[in-house]
């Protein structure tokens, strides 16, 4: 129950953000994907996000598309640029 509530919160959180500036930008609309497919396609990447204390990791539902993630968690457009700089970082390497 717990875990339904804490969906249905990010889920009204993510629609009171839609005003704010910034937006991410992931290579390979990997922003709009779901986190579950994207940690496994990219296990570093849920290190990327562990490293900002977002526990995507240990979520046993997975649903949230990875730019939804990034943004509930609230921690500013200059967070949030540099998680997008690392995680493109990191794809631009692959």
């Amino acid at each position: 129950m717990f875990l339904f509530w804490l969906i249905a919160y990010s889920l009204i959180n993510i629609e009171e953000r839609k005003g704010d500036d910034y937006k991410m930008n992931l290579h390979n609309g990997l922003g709009d994907q779901p986190i579950e497919d994207v940690i496994k396609a990219h296990p570093l990447i849920g290190e990327i996000l562990q490293k900002h204390d977002i526990a995507c990791v240990t979520c046993s539902v997975g649903i949230c598309l990875l730019k939804d993630v990034v943004s509930i968690h609230s921690l500013g457009d200059e967070a949030e640029a540099a998680i997008e700089q690392e995680i493109n970082s990191y794809l631009s390497s692959q």
